[in-house]
C-alpha cells in the first residue's frame, strides 16, 4: 500500500477522531463553566472551534 492509499484509509479516521476531540473539549468546557473557571472554559471553546475548522478542511478533501 502506497502513501496515497494509506491516506484514503486514514482520512475518515482523522475526521472521526477530530470530532471525538471536539466532543471532549465541549464536555470539559461545560464542566469548567460550572466550576466558574470561565477563562479556561473559553480556551476549550476556542480549541473546539479550531478543531471544527480543521475537520471542515479535511472534509473538503475528495480522494
Amino acid at each position: 500500500m502506497n502513501d496515497f492509499e494509506k491516506l484514503k484509509v486514514l482520512l475518515p479516521h482523522f475526521i472521526e477522531h477530530g470530532l471525538e476531540h471536539v466532543k471532549t473539549y465541549e464536555e470539559w468546557m461545560d464542566k469548567l463553566l460550572k466550576m466558574g473557571l470561565i477563562d479556561i472554559a473559553e480556551r476549550f471553546k476556542e480549541a473546539s472551534l479550531h478543531t471544527r475548522k480543521a475537520i471542515e478542511e479535511l472534509q473538503k478533501i475528495k480522494i
